[in-house]
């Protein structure tokens, strides 16, 4: 499994490196069941050799120079398979989620001895920074990184005017995206943010502000109907995933 935001800007990044594709392992839910419509949307890239996970101990004898794996924690064994397997020059680990047990972080942290844990947020590298200096004598790497690659936008020039401009629309203001779990996002900080901003600075303050939350509804979610929120703007709620065009 990968975080699936993370992985066309993984791509972006990536075919800079080489002049040809890049293969990419994907699990069976998303390769041949086309979750979330992924593969609707990047299936077609003639830059992109698509796989099942499992080939990956038929491809032994391929040489790669970077093997990137995006959420290598949601099955640590697998990840530990493919390094062992595919046997590549570097090994990305990109982590989404730094509270694994700590037997799996362990597991991962060995498998990166000389490069640092990449993360997708700097709370995210904070804690896995913490993790690791808990067990300074633990095996492999030490320190903690961040980042957040993104795919390039570029328009579909054979669509009509009217929707290009509503698919640049959509890309104002800012965008918090991922499942809508109180667990993992804490929306009511958010509200009390905006609320405070507005006290501070006049009503008139959240004028041009633009607020898209994007991502699958998992509880019960709402955005407080009280008069200083409801200057927030334009807000999409997504409950599957639309994509703007882009260019094949």
């Amino acid at each position: 499994m990968v975080k699936l935001t993370r992985l066309p800007g993984s791509l972006q990044v990536l075919q800079t490196l080489t002049s040809t594709p890049v293969t990419v392992y994907l699990p069976k839910t998303v390769l041949q069941d086309n979750w979330y419509g992924f593969m609707d949307w990047l299936g077609k890239r003639t830059d992109v050799d698509w796989r099942l996970c499992e080939q990956y101990v038929q491809d032994a004898d391929e040489h790669y120079d970077i093997a990137w794996f995006i959420s290598p924690e949601w099955d640590v064994s697998l990840t530990e398979g493919v390094v062992r397997t595919l046997n590549a020059k570097m090994v990305l680990l990109y982590i989404h989620n730094g509270h694994m047990p700590q037997e799996d972080f362990d597991r991962l942290r060995a498998l990166s001895p000389v490069l640092p844990l990449l993360t997708m947020a700097p709370h995210v590298a904070k804690y896995v920074q913490q993790r690791l200096e808990e067990r300074p004598a633990a095996a492999g790497t030490r320190k903690a990184e961040w980042m957040i690659p993104t795919m390039k936008f570029e328009v579909d020039r054979s669509h009509s005017q009217h929707q290009l401009q509503a698919n640049l629309q959509r890309l104002q203001g800012f965008s918090i995206t991922g499942s809508l779990d109180k667990s993992l996002r804490n929306y009511d900080k958010m509200w009390d943010q905006i609320r405070s901003y507005r006290e501070q600075h006049g009503p008139d303050a959240l004028r041009n502000f633009k607020l898209n939350i994007l991502g699958e509804v998992m509880q019960d979610f709402f955005v407080p109907g009280e008069p200083g929120l409801e200057a927030i703007g334009a807000l999409v709620l997504c409950q599957t995933l639309h994509l703007c065009p882009i260019r094949q």
